[in-house]
């Protein structure tokens, strides 16, 4: 499989379209974040795919530096807090929203660990095995990655909605694909399938309202008389 700018940015411009789409179905403030996630995959695809045009040119160093920092901060730092806290607020089981936070609790640790090496370390990115590489030299990178995974795809697994799961258990498989097929560019590879995969929130919550529409609750969750 082949990924260059034409790919992020194309992925960018779909998801933009999807997530559009997706914040148009929010029927409360607790899906907003959770709705959120097209867009910020968009965002992120098209950072790459603008680091594709000027990774390599000279005169824009200082431009592909700042666009690895804000990649990685998106990859790094986010994920492992907004995935979690997007289920946690949608979670209407108690004993479940109780794992979610642990797990939240745990992501925010971890990103708040990359954040402080990111700080202290010099960031690169270079193209190799046709999809980017990004350097950290962030400590303990194996154990992280998978505190990282954890933190990013388990919430998926605790969610009491089969549609989340489902959402969950494709991550996890394109997860240990990207992992052992493109082990060196893991991040940037999990990051495009997970950007593809976001497109399922619009369906989710379709799925959901309509749910919620044959059970007569309403949009606070209250049902109707």
């Amino acid at each position: 499989m082949c990924f260059s700018a034409g790919a992020s940015f194309t992925t960018s411009a779909v998801l933009a379209t999807a997530g559009t789409a997706t914040l148009g179905e929010v029927r409360s403030n607790r899906e907003l974040l959770l709705a959120m996630f097209p867009i910020v995959f968009s965002i992120h695809q098209l950072i790459e795919g603008v680091l594709w045009l000027t990774i390599g040119r000279g005169q824009s160093q200082q431009l592909v530096q700042w666009l690895t920092v804000g990649y990685l901060v998106v990859a790094y730092c986010l994920w492992p807090v907004v995935s979690p806290a997007a289920l946690y607020l949608i979670e209407p089981d108690a004993h479940k929203k109780k794992r979610l936070l642990s797990l939240l609790v745990l992501g925010a640790g971890a990103s708040a660990y990359i954040l402080y090496y990111m700080s202290r370390s010099h960031l690169e990115a270079s193209i190799m095995q046709h999809s980017i590489y990004y350097d950290s030299d962030i400590p303990h990178p194996n154990e992280l990655t998978a505190l990282y995974a954890l933190a990013t795809l388990l919430p998926f697994f605790f969610s009491s909605y089969p549609p989340i799961q489902v959402i969950g258990v494709l991550n996890f498989i394109f997860c240990g694909i990207a992992f052992y097929v493109y082990h060196v560019t893991f991040h940037s590879v999990w990051c495009f399938f997970a950007a593809a995969f976001s497109i399922n929130v619009y369906l989710f919550l379709r799925w959901l309202h309509r749910g919620q529409r044959q059970k007569g609750v309403g949009d606070d969750g209250t049902r109707q008389q």
